[in-house]
């Protein structure tokens, strides 16, 4: 391996991610990926996921913001991004994310449940309910989705929609 190639070493990180290889094994090829790479989106990615799994999660809000940075259109950042920032208690940050992964793919029913969550958090209940019912309806008829749904909805005192998304669950 060339330790002056970027993107051999970034590869090399993606194929020992394929094998199942430890984070702990994947972080200096990775790190070396970054500092050869600086500006490529995905290089941060990588390393963001590598941080968040190693449990530092400055480092990887801060490598997941880098590729969102670099390249705005990047749903995968923007998803880890916003996990990232929920976990660490930033639910701006981390809703701003959320918001932009469901823009970027608006089929994407993992965004719209994220999306869902750190609203529930923000006790942004009606929102969230709509984002959750949005989810169970990108999956297709889900009956814990709706549920869920169901179950915010009603927190957010709407009995009707509470009620219409319960008789969907069933």
């Amino acid at each position: 391996l060339d330790p002056a190639h970027g993107l051999a070493h970034l590869s090399l990180s993606e194929v020992q991610l394929f094998l199942g290889r430890p984070a702990e094994d994947r972080l200096a090829t990775v790190a070396k990926a970054v500092l050869l790479l600086p500006d490529n989106p995905r290089a941060h990615l990588r390393y963001a996921e590598v941080s968040q799994e190693l449990g530092d999660l400055n480092n990887a809000a801060l490598h997941a913001r880098c590729a969102a940075d670099r390249k705005p259109d990047y749903f995968e950042a923007q998803m880890l991004l916003a996990r990232v920032e929920q976990e660490q208690g930033n639910l701006p940050t981390a809703i701003r994310a959320a918001e932009a992964a469901t823009q970027l793919d608006p089929k994407s029913s993992t965004a719209w449940v994220l999306k869902a969550e750190i609203e529930s958090q923000q006790n942004k209940l009606a929102l969230a309910a709509a984002s959750m019912k949005k989810a169970a309806d990108l999956v297709g008829r889900s009956a814990p989705l709706y549920r869920k749904a169901a179950d915010l909805a009603e927190a957010a005192q709407d009995e009707q929609t509470a009620a219409a998304l319960r008789a969907r669950a069933d």
